[in-house]
């Protein structure tokens, strides 16, 4: 079953809290990262107001538990590598 589009307008200033909640919860979840590791190598971690809120084995699986939980906030979602993952920079 497909999502329906729903276009919605955005403004200035709520773009600019986005960005700004973003770059905090980048920041918590670099502060985090050694710690995230050792419990949830492998897995999806879902960020928001600088909590890891939901857990996931895939982008989708994260996303979804933390807007559930977040009543629709914007998670930032990253993946925990484990050991033996190779990661390509581009």
């Amino acid at each position: 079953m497909k999502g329906k589009l729903i276009r919605k307008s955005v403004s200035e200033p709520d773009i600019k809290a986005i960005e700004k909640q973003t770059e905090l919860d980048d920041a918590w979840l670099s502060s985090h990262f050694e710690e995230l590791s050792r419990e949830h190598a492998g897995e999806h971690v879902a960020v928001v107001d600088q909590k890891a809120v939901a857990f996931g084995r895939d982008f989708g699986d994260a996303y979804k538990k933390a807007k559930m939980k977040s009543l629709g906030k914007s998670p930032l979602v990253a993946y925990i590598p484990k050991e033996g993952d190779e990661l390509l920079l581009v």
